[in-house]
């Protein structure tokens, strides 16, 4: 599983497949791998698909305190490519 380092520890998705951009977050309680085991290689044929893992969830680091939406957020962009 790939990672970027970013609010101070690890944040960790997967990026699979090419074409238009497909964010897919999961809700609290799951991560990526097994949320979205099913779905990603069916998406990937047509899209760039990625599945970050929240703070404090899967392999991404617990920052620690409250886990704020903008914190998610930019968590999240962390993990977009830097060309795009």
């Amino acid at each position: 599983m790939p990672t970027v380092i970013h609010g101070g520890g690890p944040v960790h998705f997967e990026r699979a497949g090419s074409g238009p951009g497909l964010v897919m977050v999961h809700g609290t309680g799951g991560d990526a791998v097994t949320n979205y085991a099913h779905l990603v290689p069916r998406l990937a044929d047509v899209r760039t698909v990625i599945t970050p893992d929240y703070a404090g969830s899967g392999e991404t680091f617990d920052p620690g305190g409250d886990l704020t939406l903008d914190l998610l957020i930019d968590q999240v962009a962390a993990t977009f490519p830097e060309d795009g």
